[in-house]
């Protein structure tokens, strides 16, 4: 659940709702995530030298600062990465994954720091945030040394569980 300060902030563009570690040992692990999206952005990096497509996913613990509070969540992540990845194929993902558990959805418009501008939607359950999907920006793809453009949705598991 630990990572670096910099992987969740600078290097995916945004600067808020994380958690720090105060009296750190190392600045590997300086802060809690906030997002899966940024540590499997880190995977790929470490796996630019294998063949593509690369697709990955992660499921585990989150942890958001929204004012004085803070509020842990599970979550899901998926990230593909290739030279044709785009927002259709992330869409195609949790559309089965979304009837797999009997759920509809819509997207709503989204204005995102690690998304592309006109590529990133909110994921909405009952009027209820329950995601984000979209393509990852060029800045962040430079960031982590990516060339490859890469596709991405993160749910709220537990905002999902609830409405089952």
């Amino acid at each position: 659940v630990l990572t670096d300060k910099k992987s969740l902030t600078a290097m995916m563009g945004i600067e808020n709702g994380i958690v720090e570690i105060e009296n750190i040992m190392s600045e590997t692990f300086s802060a809690v995530r906030n997002s899966l999206l940024p540590v499997l952005m880190g995977v790929l990096a470490k796996n630019r030298h294998h063949d593509y497509p690369q697709r990955i996913f992660e499921q585990g613990k989150v942890v958001l600062r929204k004012g004085e509070e803070v509020v842990e969540k599970d979550s899901l992540a998926l990230v593909s990465c290739h030279s044709k990845a785009e927002f259709t194929e992330m869409k195609q993902y949790l559309n089965f994954l979304m009837a797999s558990l009997g759920l509809s959805y819509e997207l709503k418009h989204l204005q995102h720091q690690s998304f592309i501008k006109g590529r990133c939607g909110e994921i909405m359950v009952n009027s209820s945030i329950v995601g984000i999907i979209g393509e990852i920006s060029t800045e962040v793809l430079v960031n982590f040394g990516l060339e490859n453009p890469e596709a991405a949705v993160e749910l709220n598991l537990s905002a999902i569980l609830q409405k089952l």
